[in-house]
């Protein structure tokens, strides 16, 4: 254990510690079904309509609509 508090991947853990930690006792604001909700709500032209230089599936649409919520400052 002591060797990966000592190498460079430390950072990272320090990173996923703190997500971990974050996630499990500051109870953060799950937009999941709200997302679900607004795509489901959308035409089929709305849906095809985000603009990316690669086609994206319906799971990474909702991502980037999640990350563009007020309050959504993580993503798991």
């Amino acid at each position: 254990m002591n060797l990966v508090f000592k190498s460079q991947d430390a950072k990272a853990l320090q990173i996923f510690a703190k997500l971990s930690t974050d996630y499990l006792f500051e109870n953060p604001t799950g937009f999941e079904r709200e997302i679900e909700t607004e795509y489901d709500g959308q035409s089929v032209s709305e849906k095809l309509a985000y603009s990316s230089p690669i086609p994206l599936n319906r799971e990474q649409l909702e991502v980037l609509r999640a990350i563009a919520k007020e309050d959504c400052n993580s993503l798991l």
